[in-house]
């Protein structure tokens, strides 16, 4: 095996875990919500993303995303959520400009990704809301569309839109740890990692 594919693999494998504890263990609880929390998951797939490009951010942000997911005791997500990060550091690692230390950080097209990979996690885990909780986990559901008060549809939208505040929180927080941790990662030349 040629030594760059050692490289990459080891890059992908740490990056997986990054994302998997950012996720699973460094959390700051949300007051607005009883059980809601900002994940520095999110963050560190843009970090990953912007820094390394896509195919590091989509790998890392889709297993380790996941994988968080069914160590937090949410199974039943994997597979949504692998989906939505994926395409969180496949768009984020399409739009950045960045391409080593000496690249500008804050740059519109930086940002850009950051904004845009947060607005699909939102809209994706709203659109997996409506499919979950309306049709397939709340027995309740049936009930309220044999009686013909609300359909199944209509009770998911109610129920996706419940956590939607608390996905918009997390989006704001991991553009927040982007700029901060990224900027920081930015000064410290991590960027040499990919050489």
């Amino acid at each position: 095996m040629r030594q760059s594919n050692v490289k990459s693999i080891c890059m992908t494998g740490l990056f997986i875990a990054i994302v998997c504890i950012g996720t699973v263990v460094l959390k700051l609880p949300i007051p607005t919500t009883t059980d809601g929390y900002i994940n520095f998951g999110d963050g560190f797939i843009i970090i990953i993303s912007v820094m390394f490009g896509g195919k590091y951010g989509a790998v890392s942000g889709a297993l380790g995303s996941a994988l968080a997911d069914i160590i937090l005791g949410s199974p039943h997500w994997a597979v949504f959520t692998f989906i939505i990060k994926g395409l969180m550091g496949l768009t984020a690692g399409a739009i950045k400009n960045y391409m080593n230390e000496k690249s500008y950080f804050f740059s519109v097209r930086n940002i850009s990704a950051a904004f845009l990979s947060e607005i699909i996690m939102v809209v994706g885990y709203f659109m997996c809301g409506v499919l979950l909780k309306g049709y397939f986990m709340t027995p309740d559901s049936g009930k309220f569309a044999e009686s013909g008060a609300i359909n199944m549809f209509e009770y998911g939208v109610i129920q996706a839109s419940s956590s939607a505040l608390q996905n918009l929180i997390q989006a704001a927080g991991s553009i927040i740890i982007f700029i901060f941790i990224g900027f920081a990662l930015h000064n410290a030349k991590i960027s040499r990692l990919a050489e």
